[in-house]
């Protein structure tokens, strides 16, 4: 876009900070025990969503990571002029990296696991598309992170899914230091679609000890308010890009759609602050329906 000339030649694979922060605070979580607890306790999940927390995220923070190195360095070093890798062979890493996730998180129904994987996939390319503005991406992965981990009380899920959400947020500061305006580093799908996957694994992690699938209305709604802002950027691609080979015709004036305020005149301050400000309230709704919905433990 004419709107970002001046962040052509702004180093990209930022995403790295992040990842090592996660990889950090995975490593400290089985060193102290919150991935591998030694105690009984119904705070610390069952057994399959113990292992799960701990063999999953190392699937998902790899394998969606070597995605994207490959996308963002790799191709376009060794096979010019491509700029990275075809959407199909994307997708396709993207669900071979998702479904044994799903697997060792506990959801072996085959349908199940597809359905886990598809959400997680999903996740991944929302927070992916969300990436390319100052601090937009950043700002978003430290609200999902603190919203989760408040979802996650409320809905009486493991300890360390929680804890986990809330090394999202303390590994996310040090990027957006960086990534404030001007941004210095963006983070690259290096670091976009492995935090993407992790936020929506933790989605589906959200939803209590006993349930690897909850039902709840309650949580359904939850997490549907808290996802309206990555829905917003997901939704709108697919849909131009079959309308321009349908109807050669775009749908909306430029996708991901954060960039159709930006071509409707807003500065890129403004659409990154009225981003964040939606998902903030997205975020208090979905963490007060959690609360008015969830079951009550006797010292709520």
């Amino acid at each position: 876009m004419p709107e970002h000339k001046a962040k052509q030649g702004t180093p990209t694979m930022g995403g790295l900070i992040i990842l090592v922060g996660l990889l950090a605070a995975y490593f400290i979580g089985i060193e102290g025990g919150a991935l591998f607890p030694n105690r009984e306790s119904p705070a610390f999940g069952s057994p399959v969503r113990i292992v799960g927390n701990a063999v999953a995220w190392p699937i998902l923070l790899l394998g969606f990571g070597l995605i994207g190195f490959l996308d963002d360095f790799a191709v376009p070093k060794l096979f010019p002029p491509k700029r990275g890798l075809g959407w199909v062979p994307k997708l396709v890493m993207q669900f071979a990296c998702a479904l044994p996730a799903a697997w060792y998180s506990g959801y072996t129904d085959p349908l199940t696991a597809f359905e886990v994987s598809f959400v997680i996939v999903a996740f991944s390319n929302a927070f992916n598309f969300s990436d390319g503005m100052d601090a937009l991406a950043g700002g978003l992965a430290v609200i999902l992170g603190l919203s989760l981990a408040g979802i996650g009380y409320f809905w009486h899920a493991p300890l360390c899914q929680m804890w986990l959400s809330l090394t999202v947020v303390g590994a996310s500061l040090p990027f957006l230091v960086l990534n404030a305006p001007p941004a210095k580093v963006f983070m690259g799908d290096v670091g976009s679609l492995p935090i993407g996957a992790v936020l929506g694994w933790l989605t589906l992690q959200s939803g209590g000890q006993h349930e690897l699938l909850p039902s709840s209305p309650g949580w359904v709604v939850s997490v549907f308010l808290l996802s309206l802002v990555l829905i917003a950027e997901l939704v709108p691609v697919p849909l131009q890009i079959l309308s321009v080979k349908l109807r050669k015709k775009r749908l909306f004036p430029k996708t991901p759609i954060h960039h159709a305020f930006e071509s409707a005149g807003w500065s890129e301050y403004r659409v990154v602050s009225m981003f964040h400000l939606f998902q903030a309230i997205a975020s208090f709704a979905a963490i007060s329906v959690a609360q008015q919905t969830a079951p009550k433990l006797w010292w709520m």
